[in-house]
């Protein structure tokens, strides 16, 4: 072998992170466009989320491609995906980059089309956690709020 490739092995291609319940940071958030097996386009939010199994915070962290498909259909699973985004936002609305460095846990599965051999990971039943400085600004208010009902 020659010095400066990089050797590939079969363990490589183990995964790291188990189906099931994950926490996760997502690191990157754009819109996109796919084609569907009918070769319609459709728009996704493609992320680009780290996870690790949520009862083992000290494992390895594996990183996955989801493609959320943009999709207006009411409690489908891309409006429970926003409702739970606007949430810890704390907005209305937002755009894909508002996403990139959020925190949660969510269901990790895999789906495989028929006829295909590659599966699909997906996400589902997210929760995001309030960011530290979000969480702190709280805190702040409610001390001030409520410091005059301790010098009572």
């Amino acid at each position: 072998m020659n010095n400066n490739e990089e050797v590939i092995y079969l363990d490589d291609f183990n995964e790291k992170v188990s189906d099931g319940a994950v926490s996760f940071l997502i690191t990157d958030a754009k819109y996109d466009m796919i084609k569907t097996r009918k070769n319609e386009d459709v728009q996704i939010i493609k992320l680009t989320v780290e996870v690790r199994e949520l009862d083992n915070p000290s494992g390895d962290k594996e990183v996955k491609n989801i493609n959320l498909f943009v999709n207006k259909t009411p409690r489908g699973s891309f409006h429970r995906f926003v409702k739970a985004v606007l949430e810890v936002v704390r907005t209305t609305a937002f755009t894909p980059s508002i996403l990139i460095g959020l925190k949660g846990k969510a269901m990790l599965s895999h789906y495989t089309p028929e006829g295909s051999e590659f599966a699909y990971p997906q996400m589902n039943d997210w929760a995001f956690y309030a960011t530290s400085a979000k969480v702190s600004k709280a805190l702040e208010e409610y001390i001030d709020d409520n410091l005059d009902d301790l010098d009572d």
